[in-house]
């Protein structure tokens, strides 16, 4: 065990076997040579050896001191590596795992231009995504078990957690193009007439936008609940129904599966996506470096 070792011992062994002379090793160390004499007795006694005998030029190595040599320089550059990690952090030798929990607005809008860039600029970093849901689950950012999530669900602040908004977006309307109801504009009361669909990872069927409407003292008829926008973009391109959602949820659902977006009938304010992380990995340079890519 390493139960009050001296590593800098092991210091002292290395510069001696690299300067074969004490008084050289004591210059390159910024010590004395009494320091490094008394260093070297309580190296002999760590090792039961007498590591550096007497030579012509200075110190020659045992035949043990010999054997350790290659063992110690190799110690100390993974020592030396610890310590200089943030200075040498490099995206493409990281090897690292970055476990992101997002939904499917960072899913529609953002993933593929995410990975594009992680594959080319840290191709060995492994990255595991997670529902949104697990956003509530607090304590596995705490942990290391979550990184980093991405989301426009309000989640209470607590000391500890960072938060960052990474973009605003209105809310628009996803409908099939040839919907019979609603063709170039879409009026309020084309709206409230509609039948409607609400994604939701809870399975409820009142949103933010039925929220809003309270507010204004209409109210919408939702006669489909889905727990996942892909499955509602399938539904809306084969039925009648209305998706209402973040706008860039809509083009990008638009793209994919040949729908129309039409702007929402009614004044509502933008919603807020928001970067959220812990202290643990808030100084961290691979996460660091990851929060600047999502923000890219």
């Amino acid at each position: 065990m390493l139960v009050n070792k001296d590593l800098n011992l092991l210091l002292v062994f290395s510069t001696i076997w690299e300067e074969r002379n004490l008084s050289k090793a004591a210059a390159r160390l910024f010590l004395t040579q009494s320091a490094v004499s008394h260093a070297l007795k309580r190296l002999r006694a760590e090792f039961q050896d007498p590591l550096f005998v007497r030579a012509s030029k200075g110190v020659a190595p045992t035949d043990f001191a010999q054997s350790l040599a290659m063992r110690v320089q190799q110690l100390l550059l993974q020592v030396e590596d610890i310590y200089q990690a943030d200075s040498s952090f490099d995206p493409r030798s990281s090897k690292r795992t970055l476990v992101l929990v997002a939904g499917d607005y960072f899913s529609v809008s953002m993933l593929e231009g995410f990975v594009a860039r992680l594959t080319v600029q840290a191709p060995h970093v492994r990255l595991v995504i997670r529902p949104v849901i697990n956003v509530f689950q607090l304590d596995k950012f705490e942990t290391g078990e979550i990184h980093v999530a991405i989301t426009a669900i309000d989640v209470a602040a607590k000391d500890g957690f960072h938060f960052q908004e990474i973009s605003r977006d209105k809310v628009s309307i996803c409908v099939r193009k040839d919907h019979p109801l609603i063709r170039r504009k879409v009026s309020t009361e084309k709206y409230l007439k509609a039948k409607h669909l609400n994604v939701s990872n809870f399975g409820s069927d009142r949103g933010v936008v039925d929220e809003h409407l309270d507010t204004i003292g209409e109210k919408r008829e939702v006669a489909l609940v889905a727990s996942s926008f892909y499955d509602a973009a399938r539904l809306v391109r084969s039925t009648d129904l209305v998706l209402s959602a973040p706008h860039q949820i809509c083009q990008g659902l638009a793209k994919e599966y040949d729908l129309a977006v039409y702007s929402f009938p009614f004044d509502f304010r933008s919603r807020s996506i928001s970067m959220i992380w812990h202290d643990r990995t808030d100084q961290d340079p691979f996460h660091t470096w990851v929060r600047k890519l999502i923000l890219e």
